[in-house]
């Protein structure tokens, strides 16, 4: 891209420039793009092919710990159950963010899985993330258009789309999709509300409510800003009614959370993320250093790795580093957005900054405050997913520089007179709308590449998990269980461990392998034939206990973690 978006440019401005019928055609496009219903289903329809082409099925492995754990707590919620039974000798169960006693269950709130349930329905797991996301790009091109217009609208959307790692976070079970459904909801709903529909406010209610049982940290850094807002423009409207129903719709929602806990974990007083944190990884919770105290299950080894990993990190996380670390975490997300092969893009969004209107950068300090309030959380640099909900104002802000030079393209007699209020954006001219159609024209050869691109890497991601679960399929046993025995240098990040929540109709039970205890587990599944998965000899082989109850010496997990 960073050499053709110049050349793209260069022909947009020749055939708009040259060829009437360039410009008759970005005209009529111009005028299509603010059609109120057409071209925000025209985005979502087009968002869902690419997602589902990058993804490459709506069958999808879960990859990424957190994925299976969405994934299984979706089908439990498609059973009607908040939780299973927890699974016999759970040892052998443990799963990354998922219960097995006291109940089996995933650590996650629920707004996420809840989305999902339709999918589990009809058999298709990946179709509600897919569709989940292509609302909210829905949403992202209408906000935008609210804000500038439907050229503006339309390059941002497209811009957003086509990095790489939209691709990949919203192809997939990931929950960033239901919490940018219901950013982007709420903003629309607040843009509406200051227009003088009062009835919006409660929508805005419901979105923060779901997004706070959906990504909590996430719904309070999205809440502030939008909560200040809210109660100074109802101080100059006196509109108290309408903010005391909206705060008791959100109120009554947020009652979700108690329920979740007590039907999870059978209290109310703590909620299942964190009791997760205290069985498995006292650790892994907000604040600063290293909470060494030792978790309340014996973990497996992959586990153990997954602890020695982050220790370092923790014992480093203190406040004095907090400069270092936003910098860090800003960073990240200026390349997720403008990385190769996209850093043109970088200049455009430097000249966009000078034309933002007050509530693009409103929309900017929100990605501020999330920023900031992640800061309560250590975690990686590399690990920016948090932070995906504040892209899509980084690519309206380039958008913004790519149309203003555009603009400056057109001749001074042809440029528009007249601004949206005070918004930056100017009325499409038939030049301007021409160029901006070419431009488009170009970004979908560019988005044919990505998604291209992004598919060969969601088959490489998958390629572990997939050869296990073709070599299982295999198995010309009704029933078995797999005990699978990792190599020494397994790596901790990609699990193999995943079950269904009804074990007792499941095909395979997938457990870890614990020598001479496997029998003890066999034993209490008669009608399963036992199978052992080594992973050093890459086999899949009847369990025998005679030849395999002696588990071999494995690596020193302190070892492992240092290499």
């Amino acid at each position: 891209m960073l050499i053709r978006l110049p050349l793209a440019l260069l022909a947009a401005f020749l055939l708009a420039r040259y060829v009437p019928t360039a410009r008759a055609a970005g005209a009529r496009f111009a005028r299509w793009l603010e059609s109120p219903r057409w071209a925000p289903l025209a985005v979502a329809l087009l968002t869902a092919v690419m997602l589902t082409a990058a993804w490459g099925s709506w069958h999808a492995i879960p990859v990424v710990h957190d994925e299976a754990s969405y994934l299984f707590q979706a089908k439990l919620f498609a059973s009607g159950h908040w939780t299973a039974p927890s699974p016999p000798f759970p040892q052998f169960f443990e799963q990354f963010h998922v219960f097995v006693v006291p109940r089996y269950a995933s650590k996650y709130p629920p707004g996420h899985a809840l989305l999902m349930v339709p999918g589990i329905w009809l058999g298709l797991p990946g179709l509600m993330p897919v569709l989940i996301a292509a609302a909210a790009a829905a949403l992202v091109f209408s906000v935008v258009r609210r804000l500038t217009n439907g050229s503006i609208a339309l390059l941002t959307w497209l811009l957003w789309i086509t990095a790489p790692y939209e691709l990949w976070v919203f192809g997939s079970y990931f929950s960033q999709s239901t919490s940018l459904l219901t950013w982007m909801l709420g903003w629309y709903a607040l843009l509406r509300w200051r227009e003088g529909g009062e009835r919006w406010l409660l929508l805005v209610a419901g979105c923060v409510a779901w997004l706070a049982f959906t990504r909590p940290l996430t719904a309070v850094a999205y809440a502030l800003p939008v909560g200040t807002y809210v109660l100074w423009r109802v101080s100059r409207t006196r509109q108290l009614a309408s903010l005391g129903r909206a705060m008791a719709l959100g109120a009554a929602m947020l009652l979700v959370i108690p329920l979740w806990s007590r039907e999870t974990i059978g209290t109310e007083r703590e909620t299942p993320y964190a009791l997760y944190s205290r069985m498995y990884f006292p650790w892994d919770a907000p604040g600063f250093g290293l909470d060494s105290t030792p978790p309340q299950r014996a973990l497996p080894a992959d586990m153990q790795l997954i602890t020695l990993v982050n220790r370092e990190s923790h014992l480093e996380y203190v406040p004095a580093a907090l400069p270092r670390v936003l910098w860090k975490r800003a960073a990240r997300v200026a390349k997720d957005v403008w990385g190769a092969p996209r850093t043109i893009l970088a200049l455009f969004a430097i000249i966009g900054l000078g034309a933002m209107s007050a509530e693009i950068g409103f929309g900017l300090a929100t990605l501020g405050v999330l920023l900031l309030a992640y800061l309560w959380f250590n975690h990686a640099a590399n690990w920016s997913i948090y932070y995906a909900e504040g892209h899509p104002v980084l690519m309206l802000i380039t958008a913004l520089g790519l149309w203003r030079v555009l603009q400056w393209c057109v001749p001074r007699e042809e440029r528009a007179e007249a601004t949206r209020g005070d918004a930056p954006a100017r009325a499409p001219r038939p030049m301007a709308a021409a160029m901006v159609l070419v431009v488009a024209i170009f970004m979908a050869d560019v988005a044919r590449h990505m998604v291209a691109n992004a598919h060969e890497a969601s088959e490489m991601r998958e390629s572990y998990q997939l050869a296990f679960q073709q070599a299982i399929a295999k198995i010309p046993d009704p029933k078995s269980i797999v005990f699978v025995r990792y190599a020494p240098d397994h790596n901790p990040h990609l699990s193999l461990i995943y079950n269904e929540p009804d074990l007792a109709e499941a095909r395979h039970w997938i457990v870890y392998d614990r020598g001479g205890e496997n029998a003890r587990l066999l034993q209490l599944a008669p009608g399963r034939v036992g199978y052992l998965f080594d992973e050093p000899r890459h086999e899949l082989r009847p369990w025998v206990a005679a030849r395999d109850s002696v588990l071999p010496m494995v690596a020193d997990p302190e070892k492992t973690a240092a290499r």
